[in-house]
């Protein structure tokens, strides 16, 4: 009798065995894997081709994902902990696509944006979620995104599409600032409030069709997206922060909507190409 094990299958031996005479630090639930703490090694090949896991979470503790470790199997999420320091290039070979969770920063994280059959994902709102996958950044569930402080916690390098899907109310302060190689933006019908500095920055943005639902536009909303050649802001609008549209420079074409009754300092404060822009009788103030 051959009392060789290969590696992949001692590995496996010791999963299952922990999995069960270890129930409080590991938990194996219709297909999925969540490995015990004390993991520190995912072993070259431990789970390839195997078709019995959606999804594995890696304990806080697991440092290496070794070569094809999970390739050809039927993974399609992962957690990756902050304590890994490799993965292997191969680890998820074979495989259209898995995705996964990572602390912002950390090396999983990085690793993750540089494999093109790797998406991230995580919270961006109470019931919203953003997923980035091959540069488009998908924003899905229902309510309101979270406002941030002052940047965006998206990767600008690694972002060139932002898809809203419907459900999503209202577009977060700083949402989406400074991601300069956003080119295009979907916005569902379901958003009524593009908050201050969403887009602000997304100087490669040339097009933008707001919602016919938004009633409020942020401060610096559209702020700095030099390439924005024409903006429609349809007539649910009624409140317009400052310097929404502040130093577009090739915007040239703006209607403003009727029933805004203010247009507010440095609206279109630094817009040189504007050649036409139509202001309805609503309006009875314009800032400076």
């Amino acid at each position: 009798m051959d009392m060789k094990w290969s590696l992949r299958t001692a590995m496996r031996m010791l999963v299952v065995a922990l999995l069960l005479f270890a129930c409080l630090g590991a938990a194996a639930l219709a297909d999925t894997l969540a490995l015990p703490q004390g993991t520190k090694w995912i072993e070259t090949e431990a789970f390839y081709g195997d078709t019995s896991i959606d999804r594995v979470v890696l304990g806080n503790d697991v440092m290496s994902i070794g070569t094809r470790a999970f390739a050809n199997s039927s993974l399609k999420e992962i957690d990756l902990p902050a304590s890994l320091t490799y993965i292997a290039d191969s680890a998820f070979s074979g495989m259209s696509k898995v995705t996964a969770t990572a602390p912002k920063g950390s090396y999983a994280y990085n690793w993750a944006l540089d494999h093109d059959n790797v998406a991230l994902t995580g919270s961006c709102g109470t019931n919203c979620t953003w997923t980035l996958w091959q540069g488009t950044l998908t924003i899905a569930g229902t309510g309101a995104m979270k406002n941030y402080t002052d940047a965006s916690p998206f990767p600008a390098d690694h972002v060139t599409r932002i898809v809203i899907k419907n459900g999503v109310t209202a577009i977060g302060q700083y949402a989406f600032y400074g991601l300069e190689n956003v080119t295009s933006v979907t916005i569902p019908s379901t958003v009524t409030s593009i908050k201050n500095h969403s887009f602000d920055g997304c100087s490669s943005l040339t097009r933008v069709i707001i919602p016919d639902d938004v009633t409020v536009l942020g401060e610096f909303a559209f702020g700095h997206c030099a390439s924005l050649v024409s903006a429609r802001v349809p007539n649910s609008v009624t409140s317009m922060g400052n310097a929404v549209f502040y130093d577009c420079f090739a915007l040239s074409d703006v209607t403003i909507p009727n029933g805004l009754t203010v247009i507010k300092s440095s609206t279109f404060s630094g817009c040189r190409a504007l050649e036409s822009i139509t202001i309805p009788d609503s309006v009875t103030s314009i800032g400076s």
